[in-house]
């Protein structure tokens, strides 16, 4: 009898060990946003995680998987390798291309740079999963393309009260903007449903990476703003007429055209100015276009 009791006893805290190694290891996790692209540029993606509890610092038994609208052919995003230092409830990993540091405010520093990014042809309809090294634990999944994903939608009970994250978001990721597809509940929140769960962020995503560091995406600048001007001139003699605009954003191409044809691409310097001579021009009125924002003006060589 108090063999039995013993052996019990034993049962009883191998079974709160496990539970205990659940708890502070990697398994309460939630994928909390996705970008798959930044104004069409689909090098340029992210996921951030988040942490449900505390202690989920012990990711290098985990991986990220994205799987295609039959969830199928798998592709591992990251095997993360190493653990993160910071595990308080809500701290967050974050998982990017190289290039998204081009795209965001200040240059984003992930934890992790993906060894594979998400394909093109999985942005419509597909799943991202969050899972143990062996596939064997599926702890989260964030499927989206509404019926157009027809693939599985379950997982553990870790993070979802009946292990089935269906039905999908009713969309695809985001990547013609500087939105994110963002996980709506608490940092402690189970998952309900993927459709339930998320939306597009509706603004520019802010991702945040384990050293509690925040990077707000940005989109390519915009050419005009509608501070920029134009003018021309003519020299008489010298049959050039002179193109000068300012307020123009530093860094970008701009197109100046003599008269509806003879045109030339220049980079407004970092003044914001662009400039261009127009050479061996006919006596009479001449007008000066800047493509881009639409501005025109006019001069008289004699």
């Amino acid at each position: 009898m108090i063999r039995k009791s013993l052996m019990m006893g034993a049962a009883v805290a191998c079974l709160i060990a496990a539970a205990d190694a659940s708890a502070v290891s990697f398994h309460l996790m939630q994928i909390e946003q996705v970008i798959a692209g930044v104004d069409g540029d689909t090098t340029a993606q992210a996921i951030q995680l988040r942490m449900r509890s505390a202690g989920q610092t012990f990711i290098s038994g985990a991986r990220l998987v994205a799987v295609d609208a039959a969830g199928a052919n798998p592709v591992i995003l990251v095997n993360f390798g190493t653990n993160v230092s910071n595990g308080a409830m809500g701290d967050r990993v974050l998982i990017a291309t190289a290039n998204m540091s081009s795209h965001t405010s200040p240059p984003l520093v992930a934890d992790f740079t993906m060894t594979n990014r998400i394909p093109d042809s999985y942005l419509a309809a597909g799943c991202i999963i969050f899972q143990n090294d062996a596939g064997t634990q599926i702890l989260w999944r964030l499927c989206y393309g509404g019926a157009g994903y027809t693939g599985p939608t379950t997982g553990t009970l870790d993070n979802d009260n009946d292990g089935d994250f269906a039905p999908p978001f009713d969309g695809a990721l985001p990547t013609s903007n500087t939105e994110s597809l963002l996980f709506g509940g608490a940092a402690s929140d189970k998952s309900t449903t993927n459709q339930d769960d998320y939306a597009y962020s509706g603004s520019a995503a802010v991702l945040t990476n384990n050293a509690r560091n925040s990077f707000t995406v940005q989109g390519a600048p915009q050419a005009c703003d509608g501070d920029e001007t134009l003018s021309a001139k003519c020299k008489d003699g010298t049959f050039k007429v002179v193109a000068k605009g300012k307020n123009y954003t530093p860094g970008t191409d701009y197109e100046l055209c003599l008269d509806g044809g003879s045109c030339v691409t220049k980079t407004a310097n970092d003044r914001g100015i662009i400039k261009n001579k127009f050479s061996g021009v006919a006596p009479g009125g001449h007008t000066v276009t800047q493509t881009e924002c639409g501005l025109k003006k006019s001069t008289t060589c004699s």
